[in-house]
């Protein structure tokens, strides 16, 4: 096979896509900001979402034999954590974000028009040799 075979298909995909999240705001989804923190050696485990709410907690059973004061105790310091690590993801998120200047942005966007116009244009050239070898074998 040439080179719009499937494989050089899927990278232009892949690449027009990458491009499109670049634009779109550069984090995928499954990137979202997360904290976490732990407390009592890491017997307790809390994971908030990036508006500290508590997504997720894990206590070692172990802890049970130190009474439910000391577990609340556990859990308030786990959560604390995981929420100023979540503020400091977020913190560093936007200091990355906000490197570029009002300045830079419109050179910026524009250049990634112009990647993501090369993306769809390979994409483009692909999908119609792909049609074309299609077309060819269906003919025979």
């Amino acid at each position: 096979m040439g080179q719009h075979d499937g494989e050089g298909l899927d990278r232009s995909l892949r690449d027009a896509i990458g491009m499109l999240r670049e634009v779109a705001g550069g984090q995928a989804p499954e990137q979202e900001v997360r904290g976490v923190g732990t407390a009592a050696d890491e017997s307790v485990r809390a994971e908030v979402d990036a508006f500290g709410r508590l997504a997720e907690l894990s206590i070692d059973p172990s802890l049970l034999r130190q009474g439910t004061t000391a577990i609340a105790r556990y859990v308030r310091e786990a959560v604390r954590a995981a929420q100023d690590d979540a503020r400091s993801t977020s913190s560093r998120l936007l200091a990355q974000a906000s490197l570029l200047t009002s300045d830079d942005l419109p050179a910026r966007l524009e250049q990634l028009t112009d990647e993501a116009m090369r993306g769809f244009h390979r994409v483009s050239a692909d999908l119609d040799a792909a049609l074309r070898r299609i077309e060819g074998r269906a003919g025979r």
